[in-house]
Order: structure tokens, then C-alpha cells, then sequence
């Protein structure tokens, strides 16, 4: 099933052009995918890939590092991580439940600290 076929309405086209993005990402790590299973986690270099394609906190204030979109930003990410059958990628817990907790109830010494979408510090 592709995205046409689940168009929601908040699917404008800039977030397709996300979700698209992100699925041309996420199937060009498929001939790692079997590694990165027996491995269990991903390469740092992968995590890395969807920090600098901005797929890694789409929805944070770009004041901290993130994209500064909203959740529904983060959601065409999650659908193209679905289709494509990727389920080692952290990017949902990091981006959707992690970096908001931080954003949420950390001081603005620590938000400016760990930038919570920063690719080079992976330890928030």
C-alpha cells in the first residue's frame, strides 16, 4: 500500500515530500538491515544520515536543533519507516517521546546542552 492510497489531510505536500525522502533513506539501508538485526541497533552512521536529512526531531523548535514542524512532520517519517519495513531505526522514541520529555521538563541550560536533535552528541 503506498501513501496515496492513506492521504489524510494533513499529508500536504511538503510532508510528502518528507515521507518520500525519508522512504528513499530508509530502503537504501535495506542491505544492511540483516546486520543491523543480528548487531542489535543500527549503524551510528545511519543515525547520523537521518539527523542530517532532518529526520531525527522534525518536530523540535530549531532553536534546539530540531526542525520545527509539528508531530504531524514526525508521523510522515514514521509511515515511510513502516513501509519500508525498517524497524530498527530508533527515530520514533528519540524524536517522538524522548527529545518532547526533554523539551518539556528539562531547563533551557540543558535543552542548549543536548540540542535534542543534535546528530553528534547521540547521548541526550
Amino acid at each position: 500500500m503506498s501513501i496515496e492510497n492513506l492521504a489524510p489531510d494533513w499529508m500536504t505536500q511538503e510532508r510528502k515530500m518528507i515521507y518520500e525522502s525519508a522512504l528513499k533513506m530508509f530502503k537504501g539501508w535495506e542491505p544492511k538491515d540483516e546486520q543491523w538485526r543480528k548487531n542489535g541497533m543500527i549503524d551510528r552512521e545511519a543515525w547520523e544520515e537521518a539527523g542530517e536529512n532532518g529526520f531525527l526531531c522534525a518536530s523540535m523548535p530549531e532553536e534546539y536543533g530540531g526542525g520545527g514542524g509539528d508531530f504531524r512532520d514526525e508521523v510522515a517519517i514514521i509511515y515511510a519507516q513502516a513501509e519500508s519495513n525498517q524497524s530498527g531505526f530508533g527515530g520514533i522514541v528519540h524524536s517522538g517521546i524522548v527529545a518532547p520529555y526533554i523539551l518539556h521538563h528539562a531547563t533551557k541550560e540543558q535543552k542548549q546542552k543536548w540540542q535534542v536533535a543534535n546528530t553528534s552528541r547521540l547521548s541526550l
